[in-house]
């Protein structure tokens, strides 16, 4: 601090290693300039050298390119090896396999599942204990609000049981056999690290990028990747494209 006008355009060409979008991008040199600006230093990101490389970042990412790749049953069954050999403890290890179990096979968002912060949570809006129904060869997952209902009348979605080692149903019940206080929590989010903080977006992104390293589309999976490869996978299997898109 301050940051050079070199250092800034090479920090640039790396964001543009790592295929972050020109939007998200041009968030980041404001706050980089913002944060200068605040300290009464001046900005590197007016500087010639930094405006040329924004300018072929534009060039070379166009608006609107989505680079994003389909999370797969080879990636789920990628990210369950991934997780066994993690380190993690056992209940943290089911906590996320049926987080990713969730998304991938409910279409589900990521929003839909997690909480706001580690220690706060909107019971109108957050996937509460009770809100999570096992019917033997299925769970039934009711949601309040969606991004497609933001009147809160809510649906629910069902995930069948596949009696494969990708199956929302086993994961959903190996959690809650480490999760022995959820039964009686009935007014708790469904989702809860051992620890007791909430599931949160950030944590669940933080999770899947190491559990993805060393995967050759690392840079190309994020939370939203397991809606794609769950609309992509439903597609292949000829489901109409009416249940695709009201599945969200």
């Amino acid at each position: 601090m301050p940051a050079t006008p070199d250092i800034t355009a090479e920090y640039v060409a790396h964001l543009y290693s790592t295929r972050k979008s020109l939007r998200t991008v041009t968030v980041y040199l404001a706050g980089i300039n913002n944060h200068h600006r605040e300290a009464g230093m001046k900005s590197p990101t007016s500087h010639d050298i930094v405006i040329r490389a924004l300018l072929g970042y534009r060039r070379l990412a166009p608006p609107g390119a989505d680079i994003r790749q389909p999370v797969t049953l080879e990636t789920m069954r990628y990210l369950k090896d991934a997780i066994r050999s993690s380190g993690m403890s056992h209940y943290e290890q089911s906590l996320h396999w049926v987080t990713f179990t969730f998304m991938y096979f409910g279409f589900l968002r990521i929003g839909e599942v997690t909480c706001p912060s580690t220690n706060r949570y909107d019971p109108r809006r957050t996937l509460m204990s009770a809100d999570v129904q096992d019917h033997g060869s299925q769970i039934l997952l009711h949601l309040k609000v969606t991004k497609t209902d933001p009147t809160g009348q809510g649906h629910s979605v069902a995930l069948t049981a596949t009696d494969r080692s990708v199956c929302p149903v086993q994961a959903y019940r190996k959690y809650l056999a480490h999760a022995q206080f959820m039964p009686t929590a009935r007014a708790r989010p469904c989702l809860i690290h051992q620890d007791g903080r909430y599931l949160t977006r950030r944590s669940v992104e933080a999770c899947l990028h190491r559990l993805l390293e060393g995967h050759p589309d690392q840079l190309r999976i994020n939370t939203h990747s397991f809606r794609i490869g769950a609309a992509t996978t439903a597609a292949r299997n000829n489901v109409p494209d009416r249940v695709i898109q009201r599945a969200g």
